[in-house]
């Protein structure tokens, strides 16, 4: 199970994305080893511990418009399948997520005054939605951007190219809220309404969640069952093994490999090495 952020020739200050000939170079690596499988099938013969040897499934985390021009042209080329995990937010506002809003922030304002950036992201993230954005567009107002322009997003008029181009689409909660972080009625309004938003901008069913940056647990899985999606899925670099909970589904983070890397990474060796390190 792969997990893609951005796909583009133009480079990312805050995020660097893969350029797409690398990523067309991880497509071809990708089919030759594997069954590039829709993931409503691959939770479909996970849910019922059919074997998965020899298939992968492609998803996409955050919603940046470069998918639309980097990856997206490759994949129909070879008529693969992939989901887009999207935030609401980033939908209906055209705003990145707000954690790369704040590294943008970071970068432009230089004031010597500053909190140092991870006492920053520990407080916001766990700060409601409302009272997060409140701080943030404050911040944004007050720093002059000199042109530097944030990245654009995925919005309502471009969700029905991915529906029609063989792209499912996923939620990845209203705001990218760091689910464990928030107050549990936070992070099932999230949940919940990031679903209900999103079945109604795209008139379809919404059947899967991933987890912003990977935190989830024990509760935020049982949430996301009864929020109404069939599976959840995290940041993991491991492999999805049978008997897998449906809730806690490993993708591997390929984003920033290198074809060479990716390689490495599916023969089990970068994955060896690490646990080494934790021995």
């Amino acid at each position: 199970m792969l997990l893609y952020h951005r796909v583009s020739a133009e480079d990312g200050p805050d995020s660097p994305p893969l350029h797409p000939d690398v990523f067309r170079e991880h497509l071809d690596l990708l089919t030759g080893l594997f069954n590039v499988l829709p993931l409503e099938e691959f939770v479909a013969r996970l849910a019922v511990r059919k074997s998965l040897r020899g298939c992968c499934a492609l998803t996409f985390d955050d919603g940046y418009a470069d998918f639309l021009t980097g990856a997206l042209p490759a994949l129909e080329t070879k008529g693969l399948p992939a989901t887009h995990f999207l935030v609401v937010d980033s939908v209906l506002t055209g705003r990145p997520p707000w954690n790369a809003r704040l590294a943008r922030l970071f970068r432009l304002d230089t004031s010597p005054a500053k909190e140092p950036r991870s006492q920053v992201l520990d407080r916001l993230s766990r700060m409601p939605w409302v009272d997060r954005d409140a701080s943030l567009s404050e911040w944004e107002d007050r720093v002059e951007d000199q042109g530097d322009l944030p990245p654009r997003m995925i919005g309502t008029n471009a969700l029905a190219q991915l529906l029609n181009a063989n792209v499912d689409v996923g939620a990845h909660t209203l705001s990218h809220c760091f689910l464990s972080r928030v107050a549990p009625h936070e992070a099932e309004r999230e949940l919940r309404n990031s679903r209900l938003e999103l079945e109604r901008l795209c008139g379809a069913r919404v059947r899967f969640t991933s987890y912003p940056q990977g935190l989830y647990g024990p509760a935020i899985e049982s949430m996301a069952q009864k929020s109404g999606f069939i599976a959840g899925f995290a940041v993991e670099q491991r492999r999805v093994r049978p008997g897998t909970r449906p809730y806690a589904i490993p993708r591997f983070d390929v984003t920033d490999r290198p074809t060479w890397m990716l390689r490495m990474e599916l023969s089990g060796f970068i994955p060896w090495l690490r646990t080494l390190r934790r021995t």
